[in-house]
């Protein structure tokens, strides 16, 4: 585990750690645990000069939602539902090595019936006073998860690694023109390393009540 999992860019990375599923006959009840990294000695959020850092969590069956925010086009600030905490009620874990976990559980509930549904997270701070409704929230990097595909739970994620090194990746990745992909959650300037992606079972969600199919 390297500074990566804890964030490179101006905000610190959120990760969706588990999904807990219940499916009952009329609905779904989702448990979403969301977490963040932080160093253990030298902490560069979890301190009281960010006591403002907010994390967003976000979910949604809408399809124009979830193309929006899977292009870009659409900020999860700007949308006005979802559950929103500060970083300081996130709850440390004991995590072992250089990097604490901290991390904080939402709730959901869908009626069926249901075709997609996705997940997303993010921290912001909010609040700056600039007079500019763009510019008096500032966002860190998005993360998201596909949870149910075409009516049943997703079965496959993905992770990342440098195919240089053969070391995972965990931070946000951007998607290039010719489909490859590249550290960074947008294209700059400064130079950024390309990434692999590797498809694997999901083991992020568990199903309550039904199998994952």
């Amino acid at each position: 585990m390297n500074d990566n999992v804890v964030g490179m860019e101006n905000l610190p990375n959120v990760y969706i750690q588990n999904i807990e599923l219940e499916e009952s006959r009329f609905s779904y009840n989702i448990i979403v645990q969301v977490g963040m990294y932080d160093h253990k000695e030298s902490p560069s959020w979890r301190r009281s000069e960010m006591a403002n850092l907010k994390i967003k969590v976000y979910a949604t069956k809408n399809e124009q939602e979830i193309d929006g925010l899977n292009s870009g086009n659409i900020s999860i600030q700007n949308l006005n539902s979802g559950k929103v905490f500060s970083g300081t009620d996130l709850i440390a874990t004991n995590n072992p090595g250089d990097f604490e976990n901290y991390v904080g559980t939402v709730q959901f509930r869908f009626n069926k019936p249901i075709d997609n549904l996705n997940i997303y997270s993010a921290c912001y701070i909010d609040g700056l006073n600039f007079g500019v409704d763009s510019f008096d929230k500032f966002c860190g990097p998005l993360t998201g998860e596909a949870v149910l595909v075409s009516g049943i739970a997703n079965p496959t994620s993905n992770y990342f690694y440098y195919p240089d090194t053969n070391e995972e990746y965990a931070g946000p990745v951007h998607r290039k023109p010719d489909g490859s992909y590249m550290e960074g959650s947008k294209h700059t300037s400064q130079p950024h390393k390309s990434l692999t992606m590797v498809t694997e079972e999901n083991h992020k969600i568990r199903m309550i009540g039904r199998l994952l199919k």
